[in-house]
C-alpha cells in the first residue's frame, strides 16, 4: 500500500504545474471512493486490530508512534540478518541495472527523483527499524517474507522503466546460448555436488556465502553493462537463472544452514490432523480441549475444530494474555499457551479432555483413547460451561492479584465457603550454594502448584530474562519435567513455552521434600518462588454440588445459546467466553449490559429461574463499515449517471483543496515514516556500537 501510494505521489513529477490541481482530485477521489468501496471489510478489520493486543489499544496513536522510535534505537537491527539480506538475493542484474539507468539519465530529474523515492520505500523497512516496526504495528517475529515481494516488485519495475531506454534487441548467435547453456550446466552441477557432501554449516556462514555470489553477480553485470556499448539483455537470462539456482537450491526443504526455531518446524499441522483421526477427537466449540505438553504447538485447536485456550492472540481483546498469566497459564509473544493452569481453572473454563504425548497423572485425568504417540484423556473434575455466582464477585478488582487470589475469590463467590481453597505457602528454605531445598507439610489431600518469576522483568517473555532454563526443581528427588515446544521431556525452568505454575503433584498427610536447583547462584535473589496448596476434598465437592447445575448449551456459526438457573442467591451469571465489544448479549430476549469478569470470563446479572443468555457475534463497525461502502456505491453510480448525460464540472476552488491537501498528508506520511526513522538510526547505531564495545 505505502509502495502504491508513493507511485500515485510521483505522477506529479511528469506532470506541469498546471495539471497538479487536476491529478490530485481526481487521486485524491479515485483513493477515498476506493476505501469507501472497500469499508464494509476494513473498518471491521480496524476496529479489531486497534483494540486488540496487537494494535496496543491502551496507548493513543502519537503514544504508539513515540514507541515505535524509541524501541527502534534498543532492538537488535541485526534480527533475522539472513531473512533481512536475503531479500536482495537473485536481484544483482536488477540493481545493476538501476545504478547504471540512474548513472546515465542523471540529467533525468523526474526519472532520478522517482527512482530514489521508491528505493527508499522498498529498502527502508530493511535499513530503519522504525519503519520496519511501523509496517508491523509495533512488533514482528523475524523478518516477513512479504517484504521479500515488495523489495522485488518495486526493483523490478524500476530497472525495467530503465532498461526499456538503455537495451537494443540486438540479436544473438545459437553459438552462444549453446556456450553459455554448458557453461551454466556445469557449475550448477559442482555446486550441487559440493552441497550435498558439505557438512551441516552456520548461518553466518551461509549469509557470507551469499553476499559473495551477490557480490560476484554483480560484478559480471557491472562488467557487462559497461563493457558494451549496446546490451542485449537476454545475454544474462541464463546467468540469472544460475544465481537464482544457487539460492534455491539450498532453500529446498530445511537447508544446511538455517537453524529452525522449534514453533518453525512444519510438521505440527500433520500432528494435530493425525491426532484428531486417530483419537476420534469430537468437535465442540464449548467443551474446551487442552495440550499440556505443547506437543501441537499453539493453533492446533483450529485443526481439532475444538474450543481452546491456546492461540495466537494477536487479534484478541489487549489484555486477554496478562489475565490468562495471572490465572496460572504461560504465554509468549503473541501468543497464549495450554502450559501451566490449574485442575481449578481448567474446570471454571470448561475443559473436558486433554491430548498429550506424556503420560498425564491419573488422579486428575482418565485415559479415553492411546494411538501412536498421542493419548486422549477425559478430565476427572469438571464443571458446567457458565455458572451462577455472587454478583458481589464482579465488583472485586482482579488487576493486581496474582493466581491464588483468583482462585480463593473464584472459588468463595461459587459456593459462600470462607475457608481457603488454596493456601499459600511460606516454606522455610535450606540453602547451599546454588540449591535451595525446603519440606512442605501436607494434610489434607492437596494439588502443589509452583511457578518461579523474575524479580526484575515479572511480566516479560521468558527470553528477556537470564533465568531462562536455568532452574530445575526436584520433589521427592523426582525432577518435575516442564514439557516445552520441541521437547516434551524437558526438565529447565521456566522456557519460552512453559513459564508459569508447575504441577508438581496430589499429596495427602505428607511431608513433601522440594529441591530447586539454579545454574548460578546469584540467580536465587532474582527469583521469586509462588508455592500453592489447592485443597483437593474442596474441589471434589465443588464439582458434585455443581454436577446438577449443568448449563444447556447450543451454537450457530455467530451464536451461541446458554440456558441457566438461578436461584435467587447467586445471581450473576459467568460464562467462560472473553468479552468483546463483537458480542451482542441478549437475556431472554432482551438485549442487557455485560461485564468483563477475570479477563476470561463475560458477567450478566441473571434472575431467579431459567434465564436464557444468546451471545451474537456482530463484528464492531460492521454497520458502519456497510453503511459507508452503500453510501459511496450510491453516490459513485449516481455521479456516473450524471457525468453520462451531463459532464460535471469540478470548481476550481475544490481541486486548490485537493492539492494542498494531498501535498500535506504526503509531506506527514514521508516524515513520519521516513525522515524521523532516518534520524532514529544515528542513536540506535551508536547504542549499538557502546554495546559491541562493552562486551
Amino acid at each position: 500500500m505505502q509502495v502504491s501510494d508513493f507511485q500515485h505521489s510521483c505522477l506529479f513529477l511528469y506532470l506541469h504545474r498546471k495539471q497538479w490541481r487536476e491529478t490530485a482530485w481526481n487521486v485524491g477521489i479515485g483513493t477515498i471512493a476506493g476505501i469507501g468501496l472497500s469499508a464494509f471489510v476494513l473498518v471491521p478489520v480496524f476496529a479489531q486490530l486497534s483494540s486488540s493486543q496487537r494494535g496496543g489499544a491502551s496507548k493513543g496513536l502519537l503514544s504508539q508512534y513515540a514507541g515505535w522510535i524509541t524501541s527502534s534505537i534498543v532492538t537488535d537491527g541485526a534480527m533475522a540478518a539472513l531473512q533481512r539480506w536475503m531479500m536482495l538475493y537473485g536481484l544483482a542484474f536488477v540493481i545493476a541495472v538501476i545504478i547504471m539507468g540512474i548513472k546515465i539519465y542523471k540529467s533525468d530529474r523526474k526519472q532520478l527523483i522517482y527512482s530514489v523515492a521508491m528505493l527508499v520505500v522498498a529498502l527502508g523497512p530493511v535499513l530503519m527499524e522504525a519503519t520496519n516496526l511501523m509496517w508491523h504495528f509495533g512488533s514482528y517475529n523475524g523478518y516477513t517474507l512479504r517484504n521479500g515481494y515488495l523489495i522485488s516488485f518495486t526493483l523490478i519495475c524500476i530497472a525495467a522503466g530503465m532498461a526499456e531506454k538503455m537495451f537494443a534487441d540486438i540479436p544473438l548467435k545459437g553459438a552462444f546460448y549453446r556456450r553459455q547453456t554448458a557453461i551454466v550446466a556445469v557449475i550448477g552441477a559442482v555446486y550441487v555436488m559440493i552441497y550435498n557432501i558439505l557438512p551441516i554449516n552456520n548461518e553466518m556462514l551461509a549469509m557470507a556465502f551469499f553476499i559473495m555470489i551477490f557480490a560476484i553477480m554483480f560484478a559480471v553485470y557491472m562488467f557487462m553493462l559497461i563493457r558494451k556499448k549496446e546490451f542485449n539483455c537476454k545475454s544474462v537470462i541464463l546467468v540469472i537463472a544460475l544465481e537464482l539456482f544457487i539460492g534455491a537450491y539450498a532453500l529446498i526443504g530445511p537447508p544446511k544452514f538455517y537453524t529452525y526455531e522449534d514453533y518453525q518446524i512444519g510438521d505440527y499441522v500433520q500432528y494435530a490432523n493425525d491426532a484428531a483421526d486417530s483419537l476420534d477427537i469430537e468437535e465442540s466449540a464449548t467443551d474446551r480441549i487442552v495440550n499440556p505438553d505443547i506437543s501441537l504447538n499453539a493453533n492446533y485447536p483450529l485443526i481439532l475444530r475444538r474450543g481452546a485456550l491456546s492461540s495466537f492472540t494477536a487479534a484478541l481483546e489487549d489484555d486477554t494474555q496478562s489475565y490468562a498469566k495471572r490465572w496460572g497459564y504461560s504465554k509468549y509473544f503473541l501468543w497464549l499457551l495450554d502450559s501451566g493452569g490449574t485442575v481449578f481453572s481448567n474446570a471454571v473454563l470448561h475443559v473436558t479432555q486433554a491430548v498429550n504425548i506424556n503420560e498425564l497423572d491419573s488422579a486428575l485425568y482418565t485415559l479415553e483413547k492411546k494411538e501412536g504417540d498421542y493419548s486422549l484423556y477425559n478430565t476427572n473434575y469438571n464443571l458446567p460451561f457458565g455458572f451462577c455466582v455472587d454478583s458481589s464477585f464482579s465488583k472485586l478488582d482482579m488487576t493486581n492479584v496474582d493466581w491464588i487470589t483468583y482462585h480463593n475469590r473464584m472459588y468463595k463467590a461459587m459456593t459462600g465457603d470462607k475457608e481457603t481453597f488454596v493456601t499459600r505457602i511460606y516454606p522455610q528454605a535450606e540453602t547451599a550454594g546454588n540449591i535451595k531445598s525446603m519440606t512442605i507439610n501436607v494434610g489434607s489431600r492437596s494439588a502443589i502448584y509452583m511457578n518461579i518469576a523474575d524479580v526484575k522483568k515479572p511480566n516479560a517473555d521468558a527470553n528477556a530474562s537470564k533465568l531462562e532454563s536455568s532452574i530445575h526443581v526436584y520433589v521427592n528427588g523426582e525432577a518435575v519435567v516442564v514439557p516445552t515446544l520441541g521437547d516434551v521431556n524437558n526438565t529447565a525452568y521456566f522456557t519460552d513455552y512453559n513459564n508459569n505454575l508447575l504441577y508438581l503433584g496430589i499429596f495427602e498427610d505428607e511431608d513433601v521434600q522440594i529441591k530447586i536447583e539454579y545454574d548460578k547462584p546469584k540467580y536465587m535473589n532474582q527469583s521469586k518462588m509462588t508455592i500453592g496448596l489447592l485443597n483437593m476434598e474442596k474441589m471434589d465437592k465443588l464439582c458434585e454440588d455443581f454436577a446438577d447445575k449443568q448449563t444447556d448449551v447450543s451454537y450457530t456459526n455467530n451464536t451461541l445459546t446458554v440456558k441457566i438457573n438461578s436461584d435467587g442467591t447467586k445471581d450473576y451469571a459467568l460464562i467462560p467466553v472473553i468479552k468483546s465489544a463483537n458480542w451482542t448479549v441478549t437475556l431472554d430476549g432482551k438485549t442487557v449490559k455485560t461485564k468483563e469478569i477475570a479477563g476470561l470470563f463475560t458477567g450478566v446479572q441473571v434472575h431467579e429461574g431459567e434465564n436464557t443468555l444468546v451471545f451474537t457475534f456482530v463484528p464492531k463497525g460492521r454497520n458502519a463499515g456497510l453503511l459507508i461502502t452503500l453510501v459511496t456505491l450510491l453516490i459513485t453510480v449516481l455521479c456516473l449517471v450524471i457525468n453520462y448525460k451531463r459532464t460535471i464540472n469540478v470548481p476550481v476552488w475544490a481541486k486548490y483543496c485537493a492539492q494542498y491537501i494531498y501535498i500535506g498528508l504526503f509531506a506527514i506520511v514521508v516524515a513520519a515514516m521516513f525522515v524521523v526513522p532516518v534520524i532514529s538510526t544515528i542513536p540506535a547505531a551508536i547504542y549499538h556500537i557502546i554495546r559491541i564495545l562493552l562486551k
